[in-house]
């Protein structure tokens, strides 16, 4: 397909994701945490579960409450001949619509009130463009799905069922790679308005909105530190290069296999076990 770079809103999420020629963020991720072969892999490998579902839901709700992209079904035993007949039923009635169950309505039903409580989250969300699909290149074709943007502002919503206290977030920060997500999500931006020969802001704020999934669902807002997303700045480039390059030759290797590496414990593994033994080895 040919495809020029642009901003596209509201482009369906199956669209999006089938245009395989422009790298997303999270093909990136997995290949900078692991190898192309486990990129490729994930690339292949439709996502699914429950966390899934229910971080869809909530994101329709807060970005496109006007939409009909899910439905709370009835309370129903599905262990029983009858709530299986009444699942089936309900099912048959809103086929194309995702289908939460209504213990997980709950959970949604409270993550959305706590949400809207928090007036940082309608402050950012006000006035904004929704679910947005950027095209760019940088070192290569690029593409990413702002959440929400509005000027110099792209604000990300993200669901943990873990707590998002700043310490707690900023670990998952780092366990999930959500840096080099918004340094992707910034220069994916601004390389397509370029090429469009469109305004480039100067500098671009990125601003995560945070809910837990658990009661009593706790929220909160994080602008991340500019210096955090420009030192990812050269890898995301390198890793879009090599990504390209193994899609070229339509290789992707695994963990290198030249010999047998020597392997030693972490370094707060090492350090634990000299304290043990009374100081330094």
């Amino acid at each position: 397909m040919t495809f020029s770079p642009c901003i596209i809103e509201n482009m369906p999420a199956a669209e999006y994701h089938s245009m395989r020629d422009w790298t997303g963020s999270s093909v990136l991720r997995k290949l900078a945490s692991s190898s192309p072969l486990h990129a490729k892999h994930y690339e292949n490998t439709p996502i699914k579960g429950s966390a899934l579902d229910l971080g869809t839901a909530f994101h329709a709700a807060m970005l496109q409450p006007e939409e009909e992209i899910y439905v709370i079904a009835p309370e129903c035993d599905r262990r029983t001949k009858e709530g299986k007949a009444l699942w089936a039923e309900f099912q048959a009635d809103h086929g194309g619509l995702l289908i939460i169950d209504s213990e997980m309505g709950e959970t949604l039903n409270g993550m959305i009130a706590a949400a809207q409580a928090d007036w940082r989250w309608t402050q950012a969300l006000k006035k904004t463009k929704r679910e947005v699909s950027v095209f760019g290149d940088f070192g290569g074709p690029i593409k990413s799905r702002m959440d929400a943007w509005k000027e110099d502002l792209i604000i990300d919503i993200k669901t943990s069922s873990d707590p998002v206290d700043a310490g707690s977030f900023s670990r998952s920060m780092d366990k999930y790679g959500y840096a080099q997500q918004a340094c992707h999500y910034r220069e994916c931006l601004k390389s397509s308005l370029r090429l469009q020969n469109k305004l480039v802001c100067d500098n671009y704020s990125f601003i995560f909105l945070c809910v837990e999934t658990k009661a009593p669902y706790g929220t909160a807002a994080y602008r991340l530190d500019d210096l955090d997303m420009d030192l990812h700045m050269s890898n995301l480039a390198n890793m879009n290069k090599w990504w390209h390059e193994c899609r070229a030759a339509n290789s992707y290797p695994g963990y290198p296999q030249e010999n047998i590496m020597e392997l030693r414990l972490p370094g707060y593994a090492l350090n634990k076990l000299t304290l043990q033994n009374g100081g330094p080895l």
